[in-house]
């Protein structure tokens, strides 16, 4: 056992969503995080890089993800840049329901 801090929260994915042939493991729980966050009424703002630490992959496997579940209509994306055109905020948000499954 770890001394790692742990919390009370968990990864929710929709049964239509585990059942979906055409997502891998990672989409899979990728959508899971976007969906619980969203269920909760917050937004869901983890970076690349913390999502590439949490599942042991690289960024560009987690970006490739992350591409896939947009295209499918599972997530919305919303950047933020400032005058310098840097990203100072990212909101991802699960898609209409009618575009699951």
């Amino acid at each position: 056992m770890t001394n790692k801090k742990t919390t009370q929260t968990f990864n929710q994915v929709p049964t239509d969503i585990l059942d979906n042939k055409e997502l891998s493991l990672l989409d899979k729980f990728i959508y899971g995080e976007v969906f619980t966050m969203s269920a909760q009424g917050k937004d869901f703002f983890m970076s690349n890089a913390r999502l590439a630490e949490r599942y042991g992959k690289s960024i560009p496997t987690i970006k490739r993800s992350m591409q896939h579940l947009k295209d499918m209509g599972l997530i919305t994306v919303k950047i933020q840049r400032n005058e310098q055109k840097m990203v100072t905020k990212r909101m991802v948000s699960v898609g209409s329901p009618m575009n699951r499954g």
